[in-house]
């Protein structure tokens, strides 16, 4: 996970390198499970543009339901994308 120090404003870059590192890690440790991750993935990265465009957090109680499917199994995954989302909502708070 990436953590940002400084300006959150410019934190994009990391959040799209982070969107990168998952995809790389996806591919290497996703198993059985890469398309479900990677669909999940994709949905993550809309909801992260909504964030942006919107300024806030729509809510999705499946998204999330779906992501803690996958918590025992590939934690890392599941860390990572409460990382991006933790980061695009710092964007939103500092404005």
């Amino acid at each position: 996970s990436n953590f940002v120090f400084g300006d959150v404003i410019d934190s994009t870059l990391s959040i799209d390198e982070s969107v990168t590192e998952i995809e790389k890690r996806i591919d290497a440790e996703g198993g059985e499970d890469a398309a479900e991750l990677k669909a999940l993935l994709v949905e993550v990265q809309e909801l992260l543009e909504t964030m942006k465009k919107t300024g806030f957090v729509p809510k999705n109680n499946g998204l999330f339901t779906r992501l803690s499917n996958h918590l025992a199994k590939h934690g890392w995954f599941y860390g990572s994308v409460i990382g991006l989302l933790g980061t695009a909502a710092m964007q939103l708070i500092q404005g």
